[in-house]
């Protein structure tokens, strides 16, 4: 796009109304809970937020006045919100991995921080300088772990190996090069395997073929002396890694066989003659190519379907593995066994097509099984596949012209996100509805359904239809119709909302108003403008407001960020920080 063009579309009114109003709709769906919109203040509150966004330096004032007001003997309930929710943001300080904001917590905190319990591989496994900061500080730390410690440092980065291999002296096991191998890092994985004695275990391999890594594999079928298992195949097979399953099978390496397998006597589990490559096995144990070949069909790996067919000709295939194909939707491996082979789907795999919704495979499968497709009528409807309803119909008119449905109900069908479906089964269905159909539209749809059903339908519009409507996120449109239609209210409307947007409309529209509970459910859902909202607004929660009463908690058991909002608020404002 020229500048000149997005000029034009930014100076037009309309056009740049629209891109705003879809941009703050995108919003309206990123940010937390749909609820957690901020301002300046109001973000200064919540410290984890501080850190996501970055905005350290902020993050570092506003945690040392807290912590200057402390000093100073100021244990207001906004100073002991801000310590707790502070002393919580240490797990996301660990998780964002910033290692000056780390230390600044740990500071003030290291008498109730126990690395043990809050310290996971994904913090440190990239994070040299967390794994430094911990050396000099948090022995104990490195002693629980043991080599627990560098096995789970093998997925991330080779600094921190490095570190690990020429500073502690808790080592690694196994796991280790497993862990490696998964991550496809060559240079790690060759650090390990030059500089270390573990070694590695048979797992190694499936623990690679599960990320795709076929570099990993030929590495190491080339270079370690371990044996692969039936596993790694099965896993390269489920997976479709086609290249990898080849390698696998033409690798002279000698395969893991089971125990008690008949063509190499083996009784250990261990042996491995010149007979026990993976490619004799396949070829002379039909059992364990058609287990392979199985497994490629019923996860619709085509290209996998193809290899074992042209090049293994003991391979057989179940009926179940292709029902399973045709309950997944993939057609185009279904038509190549239909082509190929004789093998056939029975009437089970339509029943799962349509719980499934993949019309393109019951259309396939219509052609090829004698079934009455007006036996699943209700199964349709109850997983509301309109497009196989419309088929089903189609073709039972094509059958009989002046055929018609039993009636069934469509309630299911109001959950749909417009009402065009509704009008085609109104002119084309004998279906009816429930009362049911009004909470179903009430709560699973939206605005253009529930008109419908109250212009289509003899039904009252339900009593707690306002309550039903407001426990949603995006219930505005709904409200605001239930209200121009008439329909009754409760105080419990605006106590349950989810939404600024309901609420505000319910202050301004309705005379029912709240009680108290609307704070304190706010508060619990963590509705930061709900609560600003009712705060300047209302007076029901004036003589209710929750308490903190503890300083410090479990880290990790997680406080409720909007408790004492308001008081957090007023301390920020007040030092305008």
């Amino acid at each position: 796009m020229t500048y000149l063009l997005l000029k034009k579309i930014l100076n037009s009114v309309v056009l740049s109304n629209k891109i705003f109003r879809y941009v703050k709709d995108i919003h309206d769906q990123l940010v937390w809970g749909n609820g957690l919109r901020c301002d300046w203040y109001d973000l200064g509150c919540f410290p984890d937020l501080l850190i996501r966004f970055n905005y350290i330096e902020r993050y570092k004032q506003i945690f040392n006045k807290i912590v200057e007001r402390k000093r100073n003997n100021n244990n207001s309930i906004a100073d002991e919100s801000f310590l707790r929710i502070y002393y919580e943001s240490f797990t996301n300080a660990l998780l964002c991995g910033d290692i000056d904001v780390i230390i600044l917590l740990y500071h003030e905190f290291h008498k109730q921080i126990n690395f043990n319990r809050v310290l996971f591989r994904e913090h440190y496994q990239s994070n040299l300088a967390l794994i430094e900061f911990l050396h000099e500080n948090c022995d104990y730390w490195f002693k629980a772990g043991g080599k627990g410690t560098m096995d789970d440092a093998a997925f991330g980065s080779l600094e921190v190996i490095q570190f690990l291999h020429y500073n502690r002296t808790e080592g690694c096991s196994k796991q280790a090069l497993d862990n490696a191998a998964s991550s496809g890092d060559m240079d790690l994985i060759k650090f390990l395997h030059f500089n270390r004695t573990e070694g590695c275990t048979t797992k190694i391999y499936e623990r690679t073929i599960m990320f795709g890594q076929l570099n990993v594999v030929k590495w190491l079928l080339e270079n370690r002396t371990e044996a692969f298992t039936q596993s790694a195949i099965h896993s390269a097979v489920h997976l479709g890694h086609l290249e990898i399953v080849k390698t696998l099978i033409d690798s002279n390496k000698p395969f893991l066989c089971k125990k008690n397998c008949k063509l190499c006597n083996n009784t250990t589990t261990t042996k491995t003659t010149t007979k026990t490559t993976l490619k004799y096995h396949i070829t002379e144990d039909s059992t364990l190519s058609s287990k392979l070949f199985e497994i490629a069909i019923s996860y619709g790996h085509l290209a996998i379907v193809r290899y074992f067919n042209e090049n293994f000709h003991n391979v057989k295939c179940s009926t179940h593995s292709l029902n399973s194909a045709a309950s997944r939707g993939y057609l185009e491996t279904i038509k190549y066994i239909y082509e190929n082979r004789i093998e056939r789907c029975s009437e089970q795999a339509i029943e799962d097509s349509i719980r499934n919704g993949h019309l393109e495979t019951l259309v396939f499968l219509n052609q090829t099984i004698d079934a009455n497709l007006q036996d699943y009528m209700h199964l349709t409807v109850s997983y509301t596949q309109f497009d196989i309803l419309k088929y089903i119909h189609q073709q039972s008119k094509i059958k009989n012209p002046g055929f018609k449905f039993q009636p069934f109900l469509m309630d299911p069908f109001v959950t749909c996100k417009d009402s065009t479906k509704l009008d085609w089964l109104k002119e084309n269905t004998t279906f009816g509805f429930s009362v049911d159909a009004y909470n179903l539209a009430i709560y699973y749809g939206n605005v253009s359904t529930l008109r419908w059903l109250h212009e289509n339908t003899a039904f009252a519009i339900p009593d707690d239809a306002f309550e039903t409507a407001c426990c949603q996120e995006n219930a505005i449109e709904k409200v605001r119709y239930l209200h121009e239609q008439g329909a009754t209210c409760t105080t419990e409307a605006m106590d349950l909302s989810k939404s600024i947007k309901v609420t505000s409309f319910l202050h301004y529209n309705r005379t029912e108003g709240c009680t108290s509970q609307a704070m304190s459910n706010a508060i619990t859902s963590e509705k930061i403008e709900i609560i600003k909202f009712l705060d300047q607004n209302r007076t029901e929660h004036l003589n209710s407001k929750p308490q903190l009463t503890d300083q410090y908690f479990v880290l990790g058991q997680r406080y409720n960020i909007a408790l004492n909002f308001l008081e957090r608020l007023k301390l920020i404002k007040e030092y305008k920080i």
